[in-house]
């Protein structure tokens, strides 16, 4: 954060980045969709990149708006579903 008060710009690049989604429908997937940090979830879309707002379309990625490429979103965000996976049910199939 201290790096960023001494720099003249920001190295802010807006992009949208399409990710896999790997959660299935619930709480950790609800929980993940709100908690991605410097990006935002634009919106959850199709395997043919349609929006999955239709009950007969199933999400199979999201859209990522994020600040800068540089962030690493599309880790980030396989990353945080690993980790709210495993925090909303840690112990899966038992």
């Amino acid at each position: 954060m201290a790096l960023r008060a001494v720099k003249p710009t920001v190295d802010a690049d807006p992009q949208v980045v399409v990710a896999p989604l790997e959660l299935p429908p619930g709480a950790a997937r609800q929980v993940a969709l709100i908690l991605m940090p410097g990006s935002m979830i634009q919106r959850m879309i199709t395997e043919d990149g349609e929006p999955a707002h239709e009950p007969d379309h199933s999400p199979t990625h999201v859209e990522l708006h994020t600040l800068s490429l540089s962030l690493g979103p599309t880790e980030q965000w396989r990353e945080l579903q690993h980790r709210t996976r495993h925090a909303v049910d840690p112990h899966p199939g038992l």
